[in-house]
């Protein structure tokens, strides 16, 4: 175990072949939960990637920042990394926190 990371567990925002309407609830059950992890751990940085699961996480983060004052030096710093396969267009999930990010890879 390394004593610089720790890795939490969050729930999937949807899962694979889950319906759309169902998927409703189950994000934002892990909108709730990640916004309660990153109310305690207060982490400095978030770094995300490619499927939905990291959207919650990532608006949890932008919702924390808003809270506090929309500084990002009193919350931490989101960088989102798109997959490399997108050469033409943004991914569902890219396009959805694109505006919000710090930095968009």
């Amino acid at each position: 175990q390394c004593k610089y990371a720790v890795v939490h567990r969050l729930p999937r925002a949807r899962e694979v072949h889950q319906s759309y309407l169902s998927s409703v609830f189950t994000t934002l059950h892990s909108f709730l939960r990640t916004l309660i992890l990153l109310w305690k751990v207060r982490p400095e940085l978030v770094l995300a990637n490619g499927p939905g699961t990291c959207v919650p996480v990532i608006y949890s983060a932008f919702l924390l920042r808003v809270l506090m004052g929309g500084s990002p030096s009193r919350c931490c710093k989101v960088i989102f990394v798109e997959s490399l396969c997108r050469v033409k267009t943004l991914s569902l999930s890219g396009r959805l926190v694109y505006p919000i990010v710090d930095q968009f890879v």
